[in-house]
């Protein structure tokens, strides 16, 4: 850690010293900003096409295929056709996954406290 303070503090201010606590609060600061989770730049919503994303806007949903020409963000999926679907549209879906459903990253997790 001491490493690490040295690191940050040269890095931030060249030769200049910096108190200890000021130090490992700017280590401590960098290490949540490299860890958080990044919110998606773009997402697909509910039903459309989600090849180029390959992320749906509804965590708990999934880009699954169709075909290589469309894919869609659902919550599952049954291979064959989609009668729900318009007639002109109807054709057997693959149901290959592209994307997962995305899960919430915890950056620290405390032990449980024990007596």
């Amino acid at each position: 850690l001491e490493e690490w303070r040295k690191a940050a503090t040269e890095c931030a201010f060249g030769n200049k010293m910096l108190s200890g606590t000021v130090a490992l609060a700017l280590v401590f600061l960098l290490v949540v900003a490299l860890c958080m989770p990044r919110p998606p730049k773009e997402c697909t919503k509910e039903y459309m096409d989600c090849r180029d994303t390959l992320r749906c806007c509804d965590s708990s949903q999934s880009c699954f295929e169709k075909s290589e020409f469309w894919a869609s963000c659902l919550p599952s999926c049954t291979t064959g056709i989609h009668y729900d679907e318009e007639p002109q549209w109807r054709s057997p879906w693959t149901c290959k996954v592209l994307a997962g459903p995305s899960r919430d990253r915890r950056l620290l997790q405390l032990p449980a406290e024990t007596e």
